[in-house]
């Protein structure tokens, strides 16, 4: 007589459920975990690209920086302020930029454009805003656009280099007094996610003789 086959308890199916769920939580943690690191990786690539466009922007920005005291409304201003208990930097230069408008002919136009932080809603970090102002020296075509560029910042520092001796740099800078371009300036930014960047911009009109030409009129220094 064949014996009869036994079938499973009621202890081993709660064990086996038991196995079965821990096993369930581990590959539901793994998943959790990869998805969390993916996210993250995605959010500091995205907060990497507009750090570095923000530094493309400033950089194409002070390669047209120019002064002459032939043009009075020409400048480079560099200064500290202080924020919510931090000193940031204030950039304010004149600079030619092309005229896409009119690129066909080569046409340029000088601008007022000014870095400026600002603190933000929650009283800890701060925000770059870049404001240009097109033909300022032409009352009746000037022209003003502003937009924030830069959040979330922690620290916005910005030094200017007299010559390629000066190894220090100055946190203020003024062509009222120095009647001429900084060399170079270095520009250190870090976000409060602590991503942090340091970049040096040469300033190419340094020391150059500049002629320009806007709305039919000519200047030189």
């Amino acid at each position: 007589m064949k014996g009869k086959r036994r079938g499973f308890t009621l202890v081993e199916i709660l064990v086996a459920l038991a196995v079965l769920s821990v096993l369930t939580l581990l590959l539901y943690l793994s998943f959790l975990s990869i998805t969390n690191t993916s996210s993250a990786v995605e959010e500091y690539s995205k907060r990497t690209r507009i750090l570095l466009h923000f530094l493309t922007t400033l950089e194409r920005d002070l390669s047209g920086a120019f002064y002459t005291s032939s043009f009075p409304p020409a400048r480079f201003s560099l200064s500290e302020v202080e924020l919510g208990g931090e000193r940031l930097s204030s950039l304010g230069f004149t600079a030619f930029t092309p005229d896409f408008s009119s690129v066909l002919e080569g046409a340029t136009e000088i601008t007022a454009i000014e870095y400026e932080p600002e603190i933000e809603e929650n009283g800890e970090t701060f925000r770059i805003v870049r404001k240009v102002t097109l033909n300022p020296h032409i009352p009746d075509y000037e022209r003003e656009v502003s937009g924030t560029v830069l959040t979330g910042v922690r620290s916005f520092r910005v030094l200017a280099f007299d010559n390629r001796d000066d190894r220090d740099g100055a946190a203020s800078w003024d062509t009222e007094g120095k009647r001429k371009l900084p060399w170079k300036v270095t520009v250190e930014v870090t976000l409060d996610d602590g991503l942090s960047v340091s970049r040096s911009f040469p300033l190419p009109l340094t020391g150059a003789v500049s002629t320009f030409f806007n709305s039919g009129r000519r200047s030189g220094s």
